[in-house]
């Protein structure tokens, strides 16, 4: 199982702006290498934060916790990382 999240990435003025829209999650950052640190940085605080707030969660939400689960899982299958 595939789950795709989708990050676009914008460059202006000497900015890089990183979005995904499956989380309405955005950061930026002056150059591409930090834009991403960042995110990954910015995905792992909100999904702290779900986890923190499981039972006060909306729908959406819950829905963006039970992706993060899912995608834990597919990386445990795989080999990946085994924490959380």
């Amino acid at each position: 199982m595939s789950i795709p999240l989708t990050v676009q990435v914008t460059e202006e003025e000497g900015e890089v702006t990183l979005y995904c829209p499956e989380l309405d999650l955005v950061t930026c950052s002056s150059t591409l290498e930090k834009a991403r640190g960042n995110f990954a940085d910015l995905v792992e605080e909100y999904y702290l934060y779900l986890i923190d707030n499981e039972g006060q969660l909306d729908v959406e939400s819950r829905a963006h916790l039970n992706l993060y689960r899912a995608l834990r899982m597919e990386r445990k299958g795989n080999g990946g990382e085994n924490s959380g």
